[in-house]
């Protein structure tokens, strides 16, 4: 079965995030059946810099270069940032790279 465009970002930027010293963890909660989604509007998966005395937890939203948020997402991401947090949405490898530059740069 062939990866969507948003899977092949997802699968690229683990091996670069992990090549890079960070522990990724993908948040993948499935559909309990006959409840409402508690997963909703989660985000794809967290990051933080192994070795480090200060990491901060890093959500990452993978989309497509025009994939859209949903508003579940755009409310997580609002709360999380609007208490101090930190949250990337990643459409290419480049944008994995400017994560790893950006949190390297805090832990430094």
């Amino acid at each position: 079965m062939a990866k969507t465009e948003e899977g092949q970002i997802k699968e690229d930027c683990k091996k670069i995030f992990e090549a890079n010293g960070f522990y990724y963890r993908s948040l993948a909660i499935g559909i309990i059946p006959g409840r409402s989604n508690p997963s909703k509007g989660m985000l794809d998966c967290i990051v933080i810099k192994r070795g480090r005395t200060y990491s901060p937890v890093v959500w990452i939203e993978y989309k497509t270069p025009k994939g859209k948020l949903s508003k579940e997402q755009e409310h997580f991401i609002f709360e999380w940032t609007g208490k101090g947090g930190l949250v990337f949405v990643v459409r290419s490898i480049e944008d994995c790279l400017e994560v790893i530059r950006k949190v390297n740069l805090l832990t430094t």
